[in-house]
């Protein structure tokens, strides 16, 4: 019985340290574009910018980062679709003026700069992010309604 209850405290205790153990933090992967992974899953603008939303300097930094994510990826688009225009028009022996395909090349270069401004914000947020940090996450409770994520209801966070 003596042995049972020591190897029962013995097990809640290492359990206990297994669970403090697990950190809440943003890897950071730079590539080309910086990608910021949360418990081995790879994050989209949205969802960093909801996770980060305690944080109100990392916020705010995310939010800049999301608004040159999605410029980037508008000129990107334009600019693929014309450049993809241009050699359908190419393929199917129809004119294609080489001027709108400089345009669709203006775009996509226009778009490099956004992307850089992207990853250049969002790597501070995360930093930001990360700095703060507790040691603990069971310091605070939070309870929010509405969209949570890619969904709509409640999430109780502690």
């Amino acid at each position: 019985m003596k042995t049972l209850l020591t190897s029962a405290f013995i097990l809640c205790i290492i359990c206990t340290i297994h669970g403090q153990q697990t950190a809440d933090t943003i890897t950071i992967v730079r590539k080309q574009v910086a990608r910021f992974y949360y418990h081995s899953q790879k994050l989209k603008p949205n969802q960093m910018v909801t996770l980060v939303k305690p944080n109100k300097e990392a916020y705010n930094e995310m939010l800049v980062a999301k608004r040159a994510y999605g410029t980037a990826g508008f000129f990107g688009f334009v600019g693929g679709f014309i450049i993809g225009w241009q050699f359908v028009s190419i393929i199917q022996d129809k004119p294609a003026p080489w001027e709108v395909s400089a345009v669709g090349v203006g775009a996509l270069i226009a778009s490099i700069p956004f992307s850089s401004s992207y990853s250049k914000h969002a790597v501070k947020a995360i930093e930001l992010y990360n700095s703060g940090l507790k040691d603990t996450s069971l310091e605070y409770e939070k309870l929010e309604f509405g969209l949570v994520g890619n969904r709509v209801g409640v999430r109780f966070s502690f």
